[in-house]
């Protein structure tokens, strides 16, 4: 049953993916041309690394669905467990990596913008939210577990913010030229909530961060006669 089940997840995993390839292939050519005649660079630079990160998450998630699906058909039937690797998850990778390099990306892209904002006050909101988002990535960046907590305030104020930008889509009509207002920042949304349920129940997060201690039994003295 849960060989089923992480074959359904896998299955479906795929299939973001794919999708999420699917419209970097249709974004990115737009992103650069825009980067051209863009008023402000600053954010052009980020929609385009934005989509760029996209397309990587994307094909990781997709590679790591082959992966899964390769072990599932190795084990041949639905009646064994697929195996787990004997070495636990730790270290900076996978995910992980993923996430501090969007932290990275994001914490440049907010305090460039932040200075090419006309407006003061939404000026020094980028610039708070880059610094924030720039710590969060030193700090998982050197397995400090305070990283965990300063990246799920950036996550949720990211969040926060798109759930606003998106109501604002949901109000207006049009599109953007291939999507719905609504549709880029609901995956923006999505990536944030999804992050901050990663940092959460990760086995990676886990052992990275809070490793398990390990019990070092004394050594005992050696015994010696006395004549």
């Amino acid at each position: 049953m849960k060989t089923a089940l992480l074959a359904i997840r896998c299955g479906l995993e795929g299939v973001l993916g794919f999708l999420l390839m699917l419209v970097v292939l249709v974004d990115l050519p737009k992103a650069i041309i825009s980067l051209q005649g863009a008023e402000n660079k600053a954010y052009a630079c980020g929609m385009v690394l934005g989509t760029l990160i996209m397309g990587c998450l994307g094909y990781y998630i997709f590679r790591d669905a082959i992966k899964v699906g390769r072990r599932i058909r190795k084990v041949g039937t639905f009646k064994e467990p697929v195996l787990k690797s004997s070495k636990p998850l730790s270290g900076i990778g996978g995910w992980l990596l993923l996430l501090i390099i969007k932290l990275c990306i994001g914490a440049l892209v907010r305090i460039l913008g932040g200075f090419g904002r006309e407006n003061h006050f939404l000026g020094i909101t980028e610039i708070c939210m880059g610094i924030l988002a720039g710590t969060s990535a030193y700090l998982l960046g050197s397995e400090n577990a305070r990283g965990i907590v300063f990246a799920k305030i950036y996550l949720l104020l990211d969040a926060l913010y798109y759930s606003y930008v998106l109501i604002l889509g949901f109000g207006l009509s049009g599109d953007n030229g291939s999507y719905p207002l609504w549709f880029k920042p609901s995956g923006f949304l999505l990536s944030s909530l999804l992050y901050v349920a990663y940092l959460s129940r990760s086995e990676r997060v886990k052992n990275t961060y809070f490793p398990p201690a390990v019990h070092v039994e004394p050594e005992s003295e050696p015994n010696t006669l006395t004549s």
